[in-house]
């Protein structure tokens, strides 16, 4: 190509926009003969300036392309960049917001210990601010109450930078002693270093309460069913020893000396007795006959004995609330709860003090009931007995209603008082707490479930001359003393007796039988118990008069069934007159009366 042309074809190139660059590209190719710029050209030098024009377009384009793509990826990897670090910021203060508003204590220290950070649940909890206990040592929170063993292993577990958990008890700002869960573990850098130790501490002094209880709770239950079973067969002894003493002593007249000795054998039938009686009260297995009752009323009869008893040395006061509701229960059962709670109260007090017993109506729930779940949210009638008194320390707090468990030495007592309130309390479906700190007295809250009945009048019993008679009555029982002291004493007040050992006898004495007036069933029996022969009999009869005895008091569903077909009850030990009493009494009530 003469250099002119392509000179002309350069600056032409040159100048000339992409579009127009375009056209012509379109005009060569259609092999025109018209000029460029003023030149004639013909078809071959129209086709190299054509793709020279491509050449130099595609190339420029492309360049242009890739710088665009080069900034758009820059872009992106800016804005990735910026999103990653927003990303890392919102993760950062989603976890201090977390750390701060946790309920659980965290503290952060560095390794020579200096506490570095605490979160708001910690200052709430121990009552220490941040300024208190930054750059202090843990040692700041010990309360001296933890096993030496336990600390030195925290030491040794930290020290080889692994992961120590375990329980300790801590001490608050203000002296509170409290147990929590305590996991320590180290903070490494990103080389593995160890830069950091954290604590996220758990206040578990609600569980332990909890679990305190529990096995309390599973204690006096296993302490309270072999007391049971002793007193049910101590009662059975019991019976015969006074029963068959009761029997021998009109044989004696005359004889003061005998008399004498065998009034010594019954005063100790008679403390056994008492024992057992308090044994079972301790297994809820005592006998009740339960009314609606006015607790102010059992205070304030109690109150007037107990003045003369506890002494003039202590201040004895009441304080009952009026119109309190009745509670369902046991008047002599409550009566004794008083008398035991006031003795224990003056025993506690030798000095002399105070005594305050109240009467009050509760309603019960939120913090109270934390820590005693087993009790319902809900109105109570409360009674609570208070003194100045030396006070319990807290192991003495957990055995104090342990029978036989005592601090006043063997001439003091038997250490069953406390044990027979806390039955009789729980029999009646209440709920007893000791507060107590050594020097500080102590203080009995005991709960009832109220009942919307009023309360029914006292019930007065005026002894009378025990009348045998000539009815037929046939008893079943498979203790052989108990059996033979029965027969003796039936038959000595005129009855005609005739005796078994188990139910399935004393069905069949009923059947052989037909003229009985009364069936005597001891409740436990080997075989067919005492209830099951009942309710056979009242199939064959259904208005035959039946008497249970037993050495226990009846079980839930004894009683239930002893209710509804109304059954009356004799609890053992007996002697002859009061087996007799009973007897005469069921005989000349209504069929079906409950006596």
């Amino acid at each position: 190509m003469p250099p002119g042309v392509t000179r002309s074809c350069l600056r032409v190139i040159g100048g000339v926009a992409p579009a127009h660059l375009l056209v012509a590209v379109a005009v060569g190719m259609t092999g025109m003969r018209d000029g460029i710029a003023g030149h004639a050209i013909s078809a071959a030098l129209a086709s190299a300036i054509t793709a020279a024009v491509l050449v130099f377009f595609v190339g420029r384009e492309r360049r242009r392309a890739e710088g665009a793509l080069r900034r758009a990826v820059e872009r992106a990897n800016a804005e990735r960049a910026k999103s990653d670090a927003v990303r890392a910021e919102d993760a950062r203060a989603l976890l201090a917001t977390a750390v701060e508003q946790v309920d659980d204590m965290i503290m952060i220290t560095d390794v020579d210990g200096a506490i570095r950070y605490v979160n708001p649940a910690f200052e709430r909890i121990t009552g220490y601010s941040r300024a208190d206990v930054i750059g202090e040592k843990p040692n700041l929170l010990r309360s001296g109450k933890d096993d030496p063993a336990v600390l030195a292993d925290l030491d040794a577990t930290t020290t080889r930078g692994e992961t120590w958990t375990g329980r300790l008890v801590t001490r608050a700002k203000d002296g509170r002693l409290f147990e929590d869960d305590c996991p320590v573990s180290p903070v490494r850098d990103a080389t593995g270093r160890i830069v950091n130790f954290i604590s996220v501490n758990r206040d578990v002094s609600h569980l332990v309460s909890l679990e305190k209880q529990v096995r309390l709770a599973q204690r006096m239950e296993s302490v309270g069913t072999l007391a049971g079973g002793i007193a049910h067969d101590f009662n059975n002894a019991l019976t015969g020893v006074l029963g068959f003493g009761g029997l021998l002593k009109p044989q004696l007249e005359g004889k003061p000396e005998a008399l004498a000795d065998l009034d010594e054998v019954l005063r100790a039938g008679e403390r056994a007795a008492t024992l057992t009686r308090h044994l079972l009260a301790f297994a809820r297995q005592q006998h009740m006959d339960p009314v609606n009752l006015a607790l102010n009323s059992v205070v304030q009869d109690m109150s007037r004995l107990l003045k003369k008893v506890i002494g003039e040395r202590i201040e004895v006061h009441t304080s009952l609330r009026e119109d309190i509701p009745a509670v369902f229960a046991d008047p002599g059962q409550l009566e004794q709860v008083v008398t035991n709670l006031c003795l224990n109260a003056r025993d506690a007090m030798p000095s002399g003090g105070r005594l305050l017993v109240e009467t009050d109506v509760v309603e019960l729930g939120g913090e109270f009931l934390r820590t005693r779940p087993h009790m319902k949210p809900g109105r109570y009638v409360q009674l609570k007995v208070s003194d100045t008194g030396v006070g319990m320390d807290e192991r003495t707090k957990e055995r104090v209603f342990e029978p036989f468990f005592t601090t006043k030495g063997p001439e003091r007592g038997t250490g069953l008082g406390l044990s027979v309130v806390y039955g009789i309390v729980k029999q009646h479906k209440g709920f007893i707490h000791v507060l107590s700190q050594s020097g500080a007295g102590t203080t009995f809250l005991i709960h009832l479930p109220p009942v919307a009945a009023r309360p029914d009048g006292r019930r007065f019993d005026t002894p009378q001359a025990v009348r045998g008679g000539s009815e037929m009555i046939l008893l079943a029982d498979d203790e052989d003393a108990v059996r033979r002291l029965a027969e003796r004493a039936l038959r000595d007040y005129g009855y005609a007796v005739v005796s078994g050992r188990s139910g399935e006898e004393a069905v069949e004495l009923f059947e052989s039988h037909p003229g009985a007036a009364l069936v005597l069933l001891d409740i436990v029996m080997p075989g067919m118990g005492g209830v099951e022969a009942c309710r056979r009999i009242r199939t064959l009869d259904p208005k035959a008069k039946v008497l249970f005895v037993s050495a226990y008091s009846l079980d839930p569903a004894h009683a239930a069934f002893a209710s509804r077909e109304r059954v009356p009850f004799l609890a053992k030990p007996f002697g002859p007159m009061m087996l007799a009493r009973k007897v005469r009494r069921v005989l000349d009530a209504g069929t079906g009366s409950w006596s």
